[in-house]
């Protein structure tokens, strides 16, 4: 099972350090219960038994955050891989117009005056431009 070095942001140990002490409580209570039962009297352990118990549950519990915010992140670096490849495949250079990716560029268009406009994208990009408008004939 792969483990990381470092603890996730947010989170003061990692997901091999949590293993490993889950493992050492595991042995701390395998310990204390043999104890208990060549003493013979284990209520006297309840205290203790819960205490373990309960650390273990906690480092459970923050173990399962970390998995499921590791699978989200393989999740999102996978898409991040086939948009990537898609991008790589594509024409970076537009031969004829396409509604969708238009549409997907633009954040608005305002008209200025007769004859200009300004081109807003959605990066922030903006653009003024003189439009040509044809010469409207008259109809008899």
């Amino acid at each position: 099972m792969e483990q990381e070095l470092a603890p996730i942001p947010g989170e003061s140990m990692s997901l091999g350090d949590i293993d490993r002490a889950i493992a050492d409580l595991g042995r701390q209570f395998a310990a204390l219960l043999s104890e208990a039962a060549d003493v013979g009297d284990a209520d006297s352990y309840t205290a203790q038994f819960q205490s373990i118990s309960t650390a273990m549950a906690e480092f459970k519990r923050r173990k399962a955050i970390i998995q499921q915010l590791r699978q989200e992140q393989d999740q999102t670096d996978r898409r991040m891989q086939r948009v990537t490849m898609a991008l790589k495949s594509t024409s970076n250079r537009l031969t004829e117009w396409d509604d969708g990716t238009i549409y997907q560029m633009l954040e608005k268009v305002t008209v200025l005056a007769d004859n200009r406009i300004k081109v807003t994208f959605r990066n922030g990009v903006e653009i003024e431009q003189t439009v040509d408008q044809p010469k409207r004939r008259k109809f008899a």
